[in-house]
Order: structure tokens, then sequence, then C-alpha cells
């Protein structure tokens, strides 16, 4: 599928660990939000992770839209500068379904 067609229809959060999207191709994943955070892909994450510790408690405060490409997450361990774009989520969830 190609960027320009990639979209989402549908987020919700299922609980307070899991989110789930619904593709334009009808396609349904659900993401673990403490991943999606362990995954962030800003400059600053990339040069440090955060400990697993850290990431039991994290969930997201606010999800919204970045133009037509991608979602911003502000969790609530105050990181917001992570820009998850649909292809690199999309990825993510046939990778999760992958290994089952």
């Amino acid at each position: 599928m190609s960027q320009e067609s990639l979209a989402i229809k549908e987020i919700w959060q299922k609980n307070s660990i899991t989110l789930g999207i619904k593709w334009s191709d009808n396609q349904e994943f659900l993401y673990d939000v403490r991943t999606l955070r362990a995954l962030c892909p800003c400059a600053g994450c990339q040069a440090q992770r955060p400990a697993n510790e850290l990431l039991e408690q994290v969930r997201p405060k606010t999800i919204t839209s970045v133009g037509s490409y991608a979602l911003k997450i502000d969790f609530n361990d105050g990181h917001n500068t992570g820009i998850y774009s649909f292809e690199f989520l999309k990825d993510l969830g046939e990778q999760q379904k992958k290994q089952g």
C-alpha cells in the first residue's frame, strides 16, 4: 500500500494500555502504548531509550493527527515529541501480527 493511500479509518483506546487502529484497507491492529513509547522515533529517544520500569506506568494523554501522514502521542510521562508515521504504525502492526 502506498503512503498516499495509507489512512486511518478509526482509532480507539481498548483499555489503559492498548490502542486500536483500523486502517483504510480494513485491517485492524492493536498496539501496546508502552511499546509505542519504547519505540518512539524522535531524536532524543533514538539516542537514549527509556528504562523498562518507567514504561510500565506510561499511558497516552492525547493523540492528535499530524497532517494526513502521522500521529503525535502526548504521554503521561511528559514525553510528546515523537511523531509516529502511518507507515511506521502499519508496519509495526503487521510485524506484531506475524509474531503472533
